[in-house]
């Protein structure tokens, strides 16, 4: 049986098998990592790194469920705590987004001791490694576009501070409290004015510099360009990194704990409805 749910972004698919367990087998596995070891050696004299040696280990859940149409469906769980022997009757869920394969198992509902158990650790990674969910509009934003904007606007103010020292205000304006309280609104509109007008001085410049060959400071432009971009492109890293600890910080405290709330219950709602 085969469902489609909707997620936040996008549908997935869910298949449901129901039937006997018909064999089942528990194990360990021990995974052994070595790091280190490197050096060098010249002329019978050098230095060799220690070997350091980690170990982790896993259980492993083997078992096939026996459909009612006579198909047999192995499933290979790690480290997920699920109890069940031969013989009883389960309910097993996988999924994925839609179109892809393979899915992943999801739910288990063993008839015979009544539990639901899930097999994602992590709702939240899972559904947004799947495509299924993504973070909220404002952060993308801010951590994006928003920031590569602010950094533009902030370069286009050193040009037109540059071409007008006696009028590059805006700053002035905002902070010097000779001139009274400004609202945002009135801040913004001198910033962006003063941006635009940097711009235009920019694109004048550039015209200039194109049509004419023997203007004086000619070769300079090139270099002030590049400055200028430099400038932009740092100004973005910074603010995009800055904003987006912000922005995670936020999301921590709130979106992640509802977002995966959500996604499980969309997945446990359409494993829990009765067929059609």
């Amino acid at each position: 049986m085969q469902r489609t749910i909707n997620m936040p972004a996008g549908q997935m698919w869910m298949e449901l098998i129901e039937g006997e367990v018909v064999s089942q087998q528990k194990w360990s596995e021990t995974q052994i990592r070595a790091t280190g070891g490197g050096g060098y050696i010249n002329q019978g004299s050098g230095l060799i790194s220690d070997v350091q040696l980690s170990t982790s280990s896993s259980e492993q859940l083997e078992f096939w469920v026996r459909s009612d149409d006579g198909k047999e469906t192995a499933f290979r769980l790690a480290d997920t705590g699920l109890a069940l022997r031969a013989g009883q009757r389960v309910r097993i869920a996988r999924g994925g987004k839609l179109g892809s394969k393979p899915g992943t198992p999801l739910l288990t509902q063993n008839f015979a001791s009544g539990e639901t158990h899930a097999l994602v650790p992590d709702w939240l990674n899972w559904a947004m490694a799947q495509g299924l969910l993504r973070r909220p509009l404002w952060y993308r934003l801010l951590s994006n576009w928003l920031t590569l904007a602010i950094a533009v606007i902030a370069a286009l103010l050193i040009v037109y501070a540059h071409k007008h020292p006696s009028n590059s205000g805006a700053l002035a304006v905002l902070l010097e409290p000779a001139h009274g309280p400004i609202s945002l609104l009135e801040g913004a509109q001198l910033v962006l004015s003063q941006a635009a007008s940097g711009g235009a001085s920019l694109i004048a410049d550039l015209s200039q510099w194109s049509a004419s060959s023997s203007q004086p400071g000619k070769d300079k432009l090139p270099a002030n360009l590049f400055s200028l971009l430099l400038f932009t492109l740092f100004a973005w890293a910074s603010l995009a990194v800055a904003l987006k600890l912000v922005g995670r910080l936020i999301l921590s405290l709130h979106w992640k704990r509802s977002a995966s709330r959500d996604v499980r219950q969309r997945v446990m709602t359409a494993f829990e409805a009765p067929a059609a």
